[in-house]
């Protein structure tokens, strides 16, 4: 259970600090280099997957994959996509209207992530990791299509 934590942790750490290029080449629709980037994260998840997961048999790769997946693309969101570089700034106002506003958004994404990963969780706890591994493998497999569609329609939207 700690690995999904720390998993979650740096993974939302690292989608925090991606560039915004990426959003801004999606939204001029120039989508090669955001596509070929996503690709390439994908990838990059799924060696790591594999190779680790016969090298360790431990849910543990799966986390060090998802991590390293998470690493790629935001470095790719800084090095690979054209434009201009982002910096940290921090706006006062900005950050005061976040935490005003933002708290109602954060409490109800806390219920949302746990009414849908509840289920993993809960086989966690009864099956182990190597359970929840296997679970949250082929639950991503069965949502590849549905993902595919899903970026095809933000895509063109």
């Amino acid at each position: 259970m700690a690995g999904i934590v720390f998993q979650f942790g740096y993974t939302a750490v690292f989608q925090g600090v991606e560039s915004t290029k990426s959003a801004s080449e999606a939204r001029h629709l120039r989508l090669g280099r955001v596509t070929a980037m996503d690709l390439t994260t994908q990838i990059v998840g799924l060696t790591f997957s594999i190779s680790l997961g016969i090298a360790f048999h431990s849910a543990l790769a799966l986390v060090i994959a998802s991590l390293m997946s998470a690493l790629t693309k935001t470095l790719m969101s800084h090095f690979f996509l054209p434009g201009r570089r982002n910096r940290l700034r921090w706006d006062r106002t900005s950050l005061h209207e976040i935490f005003s506003f933002g708290r109602f958004i954060f409490f109800s994404t806390i219920f949302f992530f746990i009414g849908t990963r509840y289920d993993g969780v809960a086989l966690g706890r009864r099956e182990g990791r190597a359970g929840s591994g296997v679970y949250w493998q082929a639950v991503n497999i069965v949502n590849v299509p549905a993902q595919m569609g899903e970026r095809v329609t933000y895509s063109v939207l």
